[in-house]
């Protein structure tokens, strides 16, 4: 059996406080982008494997995939073994959310390899056992996160063409969360008075308007500043974008890839083109799902 497992990027992303549980509260807008890695999936004898076409990727039980496989077989009450090849074309540690989306991936397909009849909720719960945002990847589509990412509300897509460039630089989650903490508290009466960072202009405004673009100037996202005080090499990236006619450009996530908006294929092609000596990997990409 054969799924895809799409990425996403960051519409916006606010970071609230650090839980007790080690999260932090945040609320976001993730949107699904055509940007797949494949996962595939035989049964076999006994135990968990797991193979990837890119090197560094854990095939271990560090991977969210085995953690999935591992999770769904509890569930089911079986001893069946699974072997899960993963075909990457999202990079790693970019801030695209290929690893939950993977694992996500991976309950989707074993749910109805076994026939389980576990539904969307039952699916979500076991998810937010993996990590924050890998409930989201269940239905992908685009949708409103809050808590550490875990409540959704499922939101009109978001339309257009995107246009996603990564740098080839890792940046660690726990890194970034560590440095937004260390900066937050030096800047709170700051970030307490910035307007901007009122996501819910961008959840109102895909309410309303169904398949909007979304204006580039309600982006943001409060990773960026101190990853790319760090990684220089991302913002020089981010600039690429809007001066080469993006309407718009983010970092998704904690980075390290940015995304610009295109109003056609046409458009994201030109810029894509153009940006090709800038960095290692780039691809367009089209908004996916919705309700």
């Amino acid at each position: 059996m054969k799924i895809l497992s799409p990425a996403k990027v960051n519409l916006s992303l606010l970071i609230g406080k650090l839980r007790a549980d080690g999260y932090h509260d945040i609320q976001t807008v993730f949107q699904a982008v055509d940007v797949s890695d494949t996962i595939e999936i035989k049964e076999i004898r006994r135990g968990i494997e797991i193979f990837c076409s890119s090197p560094g990727v854990p095939a271990g039980s560090s991977n969210l995939a085995y953690r999935a496989a591992e999770l769904i077989q509890k569930k089911a009450k079986t001893k069946q073994g699974i072997r899960i090849t993963i075909t990457k074309k999202i990079p790693v540690s970019g801030g695209l959310g290929g690893g939950s989306s993977n694992a996500s991936a991976v309950l989707l397909a074993l749910n109805k390899l076994w026939s389980l009849g576990l539904n969307e909720d039952a699916l979500m719960a076991i998810a937010g056992r993996i990590g924050a945002d890998a409930p989201f990847f269940i239905r992908s589509g685009t949708a409103f996160a809050s808590g550490k990412g875990e409540k959704l509300e499922f939101l009109p897509a978001a339309a257009g063409w995107l246009i996603l460039a990564n740098p080839g630089i890792k940046v660690s989650t726990a890194w970034a969360y560590g440095a937004w903490d260390r900066f937050s508290v030096a800047n709170r009466k700051k970030l307490l008075t910035q307007k901007h960072r009122n996501i819910k202009i961008i959840v109102n405004l895909l309410k309303k308007s169904p398949g909007l673009m979304i204006p580039g100037r309600y982006f943001f996202n409060d990773f960026e500043s101190i990853v790319i005080d760090r990684f220089p090499g991302i913002g020089k990236l981010k600039s690429s974008l809007n001066s080469f006619g993006a309407t718009g450009a983010l970092m998704t996530g904690s980075g390290s890839t940015v995304f610009g908006l295109a109003p056609t294929r046409a458009a994201a092609e030109k810029i894509s083109k153009k940006l090709a000596d800038k960095a290692p990997w780039v691809r367009i990409a089209k908004t996916i799902g919705g309700v």
